[in-house]
């Protein structure tokens, strides 16, 4: 999840991972992604929604739209790799289930390679269906030692719709780091090859490439988890908390539980129920609890923010103001590597002060004004 990426943070920091793991970022990017979020996104509580409540009518619309992705999990699941059904190339070892690298709860793949007649392995299977359209591909993959691979084209991810149409990224050693590391980018960023339907994505792939053909990866050394695409630029259903009202004996609302949604369309501010109230479920009226923002907003200016953002938080720890007991002197000595922090926020505010717009819907950054009060 997130605006935030590794690959881009380190492009426009200028922080590499001596000074910040990819680790620690990991752990500073979603609280960025939520910071940057609330300030661009508008809450609104319990709206009466507007449409008809005849039994029928499954359509209703809130007041204000573009609605927003606040949840930040807009994810299609592409493979959870709880299942060892991999193909795979001649040299490689048997796929196999073993410990999950990400938070999904389930397992990972095993890989390595045995044999010494290629220089590669590769797994690949017909996964299931997914439009890829203005997705991010996630992919967790976990190296042991990155020494163990050639430096040039060291591991491929490719997602397709066919074994000969598909969308491609290659890595060189020195982008990936012994332990855990996480494939994010754009698919539209992607190298291709033939023509691949991004509308129906259902083949998946990955390759390891050494220096030799003699050269062995054990079992478990290589490991992958968790292929999805995710878009946390637009709202799903989990993004809109719609309930059917009733009264109380005193005409007081009653709100009850949060009722199922079949879909929600952004722009449109359009929520479709899986049932259609009636003047009985819903008596008092049809409300929402969701989030809308500006309806000129620049998402390609909110992703660079949220990097700031976090350069901003990462700042007070490379600067030593976040305490660190073991070297409590190096702080001092640091604090010139971190930057200014208030630089920092100035460059994500001024990019989101662009990103939102001019208008009236430009949320949280123009001074209100006020006509005829008297003091």
């Amino acid at each position: 999840m997130g605006y935030a990426s590794i690959s881009s943070f380190r492009k426009l920091t200028n922080i590499n991972k001596d000074i910040i793991s990819d680790d620690v970022l990991f752990s500073i990017f979603p609280i960025a992604d939520r910071l940057i979020n609330k300030i661009i996104s508008t809450p609104v509580k319990l709206e009466m929604l507007q449409g008809n409540i005849n039994g029928s009518n499954k359509i209703f619309y809130t007041e204000h739209a573009p609605i927003s992705d606040v949840t930040l999990k807009n994810i299609l699941a592409v493979d959870s790799c709880d299942i060892a059904d991999f193909d795979q190339s001649t040299d490689a070892i048997g796929d196999a289930l073993a410990g999950s690298l990400s938070n999904d709860g389930g397992s990972s793949i095993s890989m390595g390679k045995s044999g010494t007649t290629e220089a590669f392995v590769t797994y690949s299977k017909a996964s299931t269906s997914r439009d890829g359209t203005g997705r991010r591909l996630k992919v967790a993959v976990f190296i042991r030692d990155i020494q163990q691979l050639v430096h040039g084209n060291a591991m491929e991810v490719r997602i397709g719709s066919a074994s000969d149409a598909y969308y491609t990224k290659s890595f060189r050693r020195a982008e990936l780091r012994n332990g855990l590391n996480e494939v994010n980018i754009l698919l539209t960023d992607m190298g291709t090859s033939g023509t691949p339907d991004i509308s129906a994505l259902d083949y998946i792939f990955i390759e390891f490439n050494v220096p030799t053909t003699a050269d062995t990866i054990t079992a478990g050394d290589i490991k992958m988890d968790n292929w999805r695409l995710e878009d946390i630029d637009s709202p799903d259903i989990a993004d809109a908390l719609v309930y059917y009202v009733t009264l109380d004996a005193n005409g007081r609302k009653i709100l009850g539980s949060a009722q199922a949604v079949t879909s929600l369309l952004r722009d449109e501010g359009s929520i479709t129920m899986t049932t259609a109230p009636t003047t009985t479920t819903a008596i008092g009226g049809v409300f929402c609890n969701y989030s809308y923002v500006s309806d000129n907003m620049d998402w390609e200016l909110v992703n660079p923010a949220a990097c700031y953002l976090a350069a901003h938080l990462v700042s007070f720890i490379i600067a030593g103001s976040a305490p660190n007991y073991r070297s409590i002197e190096d702080g001092f000595l640091r604090r010139d590597l971190a930057g200014a922090p208030d630089e920092w926020m100035r460059i994500c505010y001024s990019l989101l002060n662009e990103a939102v717009g001019e208008d009236a819907t430009g949320v949280g950054f123009r001074l209100g004004k006020v006509d005829q009060v008297t003091f």
